[in-house]
């Protein structure tokens, strides 16, 4: 998604230009924006007896 040609520049800077171009506004009406995720993975027993479980 991100090309070899914008290797050069700054990780926000790449973003941003990313969400300017789906969004298809100028760059100056994106004020600013947050990053945020979620882990899909289901949870999981785990240890010897399965006594533990990891889940976000």
């Amino acid at each position: 998604m991100l090309s070899a040609v914008e290797a050069d520049l700054p990780a926000a800077e790449t973003l941003r230009r990313l969400l300017t171009d789906t969004l298809q506004i100028p760059a100056d009406g994106l004020l600013g924006f947050d990053l945020n995720v979620y882990d899909t993975q289901p949870g999981a027993f785990f240890g010897p007896q399965r006594e533990f479980i990891a889940n976000s």
